[in-house]
């Protein structure tokens, strides 16, 4: 049906019956939805602004106002416009509130709503407290074992994730598995999902083992349904990779590609974060060649998907840029420019994105300063400028004792009394300089 038909009549309608009033108002909200489900969200939000009037002129009731301010929140969170949503959402809320705690399940569902779009602005906390409102009245109206309460805690967890309070999103996570495998089982996709965001944050923890333990489950459970394990291959790939078993993690990367090679499925995004990580093994593993193979394979993804200025992008440029360097030591001088020029691009990129500061920008700094040490340049303050910069970024972020802060410590060290010879800087007993 079409939106314009609707009644225009203003006050003059009020000659009409009150049911007349209510079947014509029940009938454009569906029919407004109907339209919203199409996908046609600009027209939904005019007919349910001319309906959102109609109510105003005849007060409807504040619940029914509610409702239409609900559903073009909605519409306009479908079109990625979150302030609007907001908006829209927190004067629903009012209206809902106003008509008393009859209706205490639709505010808990408007409270949620407001929570998401919050979080979609990325203001987690504010997000958090409307969560827990959204929780607490749920609890009031159903008790602590309905399904709604699992949605709101899986909210809960990933709130807790971007606050980088992990203990406590697993916490939640995990009362909203239970809650799910209690009503909907183990099978069902919604526990899997669940059962994946504890395994995730364990992961997050750096409890691995933790973490391969639930993966294990739910490659099991997937398996079993004919569900595809792709990106959980991936994952347990990583967690064995963090604990030292570099040949079982190779060999689940490699499923994991080969699952989203021959079954189409899973995102782009998986299938060039196996690739970079196979490469990353083979680095480890100083099969030089076959690493740059991989990361030139993830790179030609990331650059028609993403672009040049993308953090994965720059990620897979600077692991390349490392691996040509590593090879320059056995392969000579050329394969040693080659990475200065890839390290030099990154750090351009890193500049435009406004990442100066990052963990990236660091390592590549420090990159740029080794191969140019192997290379024996006689600019040594040039040396220094980007291992200070390294330096500073490392003390920073992950403190003294950390590996890196002391390795470009100790190359700063060197670096204030170095010894020369003919053709570079030669390495003293003592220090970690590189010899050509």
């Amino acid at each position: 049906m079409n939106p314009n038909l609707w009644v225009q009549s203003g006050r003059k309608g009020f000659g009409k019956s009150w049911s007349r009033w209510v079947e014509e108002i029940e009938l454009n909200f569906a029919t407004a939805h109907r339209i919203m489900d199409s996908g046609r969200y600009e027209e939904a939000e005019i007919a349910l602004k001319k309906l959102l009037k109609t109510q105003a002129i005849i007060s409807f009731g504040p619940l029914s106002e509610a409702a239409t301010l609900n559903s073009l929140g909605v519409a306009n969170w479908r079109m990625r416009r979150y302030e609007e949503a907001l908006a829209y959402f927190e004067r629903a809320h009012e209206r809902s509130r106003s008509y008393g705690v009859t209706n205490i399940i639709y505010t808990a569902d408007i409270a949620e709503n407001i929570g998401l779009m919050l979080f979609a602005l990325g203001k987690y906390v504010e997000a958090y407290e409307r969560f827990q409102e959204a929780k607490e009245m749920k609890l009031q109206s159903f008790g602590p074992d309905n399904p709604q309460i699992a949605d709101t805690a899986r909210n809960l967890g990933d709130t807790c994730c971007k606050l980088g309070d992990i203990e406590q999103a697993i916490i939640h996570y995990r009362e909203g598995l239970r809650i799910s495998e209690a009503n909907l089982g183990r099978d069902h996709v919604t526990t899997i999902g669940m059962m994946e965001d504890v395994a995730h944050a364990y992961q997050r923890m750096g409890q691995h083992k933790n973490a391969l333990h639930l993966y294990e489950n739910v490659a099991n459970i997937k398996f079993r349904i004919k569900e595809s394990v792709a990106d959980t291959n991936y994952r347990m790939g990583v967690s064995l990779h963090s604990l030292g078993m570099s040949k079982q993690a190779l060999t689940l990367f490699h499923q994991a590609l080969t699952n989203l090679q021959i079954e189409g499925c899973g995102t782009i995004n998986l299938l060039a974060h196996c690739l970079k990580n196979i490469g990353i093994l083979h680095s480890e593993k100083h099969e030089y060649r076959e690493a740059i193979n991989f990361f030139m394979q993830a790179l030609r993804i990331e650059f028609r998907e993403f672009g040049l200025n993308h953090p994965n992008t720059v990620n897979t440029l600077s692991n390349m840029a490392a691996v040509y360097g590593r090879l320059g030591t056995l392969s000579g001088t050329e394969s040693r420019k080659t990475c200065v020029g890839f390290n030099q691009a990154v750090l351009s990129i890193l500049k435009r994105l406004g990442m100066q500061e990052s963990m990236e920008s660091a390592d590549v700094r420090h990159n740029i300063a080794t191969v140019l040490l192997m290379e024996g340049y006689q600019d040594v303050m040039e040396i220094r400028k980007h291992l200070r910069r390294s330096y500073r970024i490392y003390l920073g972020s992950v403190g003294e004792g950390d590996l890196k802060t002391r390795k470009v410590r100790d190359l700063l060290r060197a670096l204030r009394n170095p010894v020369r010879k003919r053709g570079g800087i030669r390495k003293r007993r003592g220090n970690h300089l590189y010899q050509r």
